[in-house]
């Protein structure tokens, strides 16, 4: 019988020796840069818009939110993660050492008992990011039907129908987009919990490559931010339809369980006010 756990995973601003734009510095210099208070204020900013309310507001609570952080992240920035999630009993918070990438994430991920069940789900959700209220219960239901046919897995759910906030400009703008290939966004693996792995073990775009994966286009699963204030510029090669705050509003209210200005109201000036380039 099928039984799944269900992870997803934030990493909030954690050294690592690979994957990022910031981690070809030394780990002190990493360090010194993501532990910055005007950048790790910028960071709370962005986690408690966009990926704690959809933590908290998915309509299925049978999962667990792991939210990385660095061991060296200084107390009071750990004591206010702390304070955020602590009436969000699906988060969780896991120290990290600096490490590589891959490796840092799968260690932690393994430390996780399986309490019965047979297989484990992994998604990603960077702390800028978010997902709609019923991604998880949605996964899940199909997720049930896929297993059927893979058995023995790993095999990818992604969902490619979605939004991107664009934070860079004057004013906040949303586009409608359904992905070619996966994002990391909206995108999970899942395997039999022999396999030593998690879904950072590949590149997203490659993920088709390495394993079944289904392609879900019908129902808008998350919003992507784009903003001047990240590791890596997300502007380069961005296409969408633009979608005014009448068209978006009922979308916000049925999908995610916001409003526009919710996600818009009082957009820090650092975070719009150069696009990168």
């Amino acid at each position: 019988m099928f039984k799944n756990q269900i992870i997803g995973i934030t990493r909030f601003s954690i050294p690592s020796l690979e994957a990022f734009e910031v981690s070809r510095a030394s780990i002190a210099e990493c360090e010194a840069v993501l532990y910055a208070p005007d950048r790790l204020e910028k960071r709370f900013e962005l986690f408690e818009r966009f990926c704690l309310p959809s933590i908290a507001n998915q309509t299925d609570k049978g999962f667990m939110a792991l939210i990385l952080i660095g061991e060296g992240l200084p107390q009071p920035y750990k004591d206010r993660l702390i304070a955020l999630i602590d009436d969000v009993p699906e988060a969780c918070i896991a120290e990290v050492a600096p490490d590589k990438h891959f490796k840092m994430i799968n260690k932690v991920v393994h430390e996780i008992p399986a309490l019965g069940q047979t297989h484990r789900t992994t998604f990603r959700l960077d702390d800028d990011d978010m997902v709609d209220v019923n991604y998880v219960a949605r996964m899940r239901k199909t997720l049930d039907a896929l297993s059927v046919v893979t058995p023995k897995g790993p095999f990818a759910l992604a969902y490619h129908l979605g939004y991107y906030l664009d934070l860079a400009g004057n004013e906040p703008e949303f586009f409608e987009l359904t992905e070619n290939l996966p994002l990391g966004l909206g995108l999970s693996v899942t395997a039999p919990m022999a396999w030593r792995s998690n879904i950072y073990a590949w590149n997203h775009r490659f993920v088709p490559k390495k394993c079944n994966t289904y392609i879900d286009t019908r129902v808008p699963s998350f919003i992507r931010t784009m903003h001047s204030f990240n590791d890596a510029p997300r502007q380069a090669g961005f296409s969408g339809v633009a979608k005014s705050r009448e068209e978006m509003e009922p979308i916000l209210d049925e999908h995610f369980g916001l409003t526009w200005d919710d996600l818009t109201r009082d957009i820090p000036p650092t975070l719009n006010a150069v696009k990168s380039s």
